[in-house]
């Protein structure tokens, strides 16, 4: 993990000063918030109508970082992901095994590891967010090998193709994934 070259704290992203190259967190990650050693000087420019004009400046201003899905999915309450994990799962078995048509079941395999893997992403950008603005999180569940494996091969069933090998391979292990997902979040809670 790095460090801040400013304040020294370990930081998870680190932001390269423009001018020295130095890694900042994010609170000094611009030329002002820190001591810059390039040596250079802003300069103030005089256009030709005689205004003062500062340098333009490339870099974000300071405020919380805006991601895509953040805040749709904070609204969410969490229990509906494992449990659309666990219908979803079921279902596309049925859907394989009683349905007339089995195209019902090729949406629904991949879906329920999808709306699984959103749930995850959305957590983990929420405890990053909350790590590098100091609200830690310390008790709060990360999601382990036990949830990963299983989506990891009901994904890789589905992209062998043989709806036979989705249902052996994916569905049961995507199943009990969904399980283990809910249980170990209403522990951590």
């Amino acid at each position: 993990m790095a460090s801040c070259a400013e304040c020294g704290d370990g930081i998870e992203t680190a932001y390269d000063c423009r001018d020295c190259g130095d890694a900042f967190c994010i609170d000094h990650r611009l030329p002002g918030d820190h001591e810059c050693a390039s040596g250079t000087e802003d300069t103030v420019d005089v256009t030709d109508g005689g205004v003062v004009t500062e340098p333009t400046s490339l870099s974000l201003p300071d405020g919380p970082r805006v991601t895509l899905f953040l805040p749709v999915w904070r609204k969410i309450p969490w229990p509906i992901f494992p449990l659309l994990g666990v219908v979803l799962v079921p279902a596309s078995v049925l859907a394989l095994v009683f349905a007339p048509v089995a195209l019902l079941g090729v949406a629904l395999v991949p879906l329920s590891p999808l709306v699984l893997g959103l749930h995850v992403y959305h957590e983990r950008l929420a405890h990053a967010l909350a790590a590098e603005s100091g609200e830690g999180e310390p008790d709060a569940w990360r999601p382990s090998g036990v949830y990963y494996f299983p989506v990891a091969l009901l994904v890789f069933s589905r992209l062998i193709g043989d709806l036979g090998i989705v249902i052996a391979m994916g569905a049961i292990p995507g199943l009990i994934a969904s399980i283990v997902y809910a249980v170990q979040k209403l522990r951590h809670r």
